[in-house]
């Protein structure tokens, strides 16, 4: 899935993302509380809360790699 592809499935379908990267696991969870959306970011041990999807797209989060950066190369489970 391309980071547009990516981008919609979590901010328009709301649907959880899981996956693995560098060997740890990754997953981004959209939540919606009071009509505001958060989404949930985790990798490996590490856990950040995001209000805007395109700071979860383009934060270097992953091993110093955004989610638009690895978005085609993860395997998603």
């Amino acid at each position: 899935m391309n980071a547009d592809e990516l981008r919609d499935e979590i901010s328009e379908q709301c649907n959880d993302v899981s996956f693995n990267y560098n060997g740890k696991s990754a997953g981004i969870f959209p939540k919606v509380h009071d009509s505001i959306s958060i989404y949930v970011v985790c990798f490996g041990d590490e856990e950040k809360e995001y209000s805007d999807i395109d700071e979860v797209m383009s934060d270097k989060f992953f091993d110093g790699k955004s989610l638009a950066e690895i978005a085609e190369i993860v395997q998603y489970t």
